[in-house]
């Protein structure tokens, strides 16, 4: 009886509040605009001068704080040289300026772990405020769909 009594309530709110000439009319998309996330301004486009210099930083697993390595690059004119701490090898890397990020692709590279299997990394960075963030993963040059590895750098401007 209750539930039927609060079906019957709820049906009559519904019809008095839907009929034409009751009340007031709402815009459903002004109360949803107000309700919505702030729009967050566009960042303003990445520079080849803002990126270019040298960078010391460290690679992360996605979701550890735990550093897979710590890098040195050296970037400029769509070309980073980087060198891995340990490594006595230098990678090159090229990237292209889209919006307000730096898209790259490494050379083929050879891991000392993974004896003969040609690998190849992909990333996408950003520098706010100084601070350079992004994301990438590693995969098998030859299957670049495959991956590895996904990893998130961050780096600070060398002194």
């Amino acid at each position: 009886m209750r539930l039927t009594a609060r079906l019957a309530c709820a049906t009559v709110a519904l019809c008095t509040a839907c009929r034409p000439g009751t009340g007031t009319v709402t815009d459903s998309a002004a109360a949803y605009s107000a309700l919505a996330e702030p729009r967050v301004a566009p960042r303003a486009p990445l520079t080849e001068a803002t990126l270019a210099g040298t960078w010391n930083g460290r690679a992360m697993g996605m979701t550890s704080d735990a550093a897979l390595n710590a890098w040195t690059q050296v970037c400029g004119a769509g070309t980073c040289r980087s060198i891995i701490a340990g490594s006595p090898d230098t990678l090159v890397q090229t990237y292209v300026l889209s919006g307000d990020s730096a898209v790259g692709t490494s050379a083929v590279y050879e891991d000392p772990s993974m004896r003969g299997v040609p690998l190849q990394d992909t990333w996408v960075v950003r520098v706010v405020d100084g601070t350079l963030t992004g994301t990438g993963r590693a995969h098998i040059a030859t299957h670049p769909d495959s991956v590895l590895v996904r990893y998130r750098v961050e780096g600070t401007r060398a002194p």
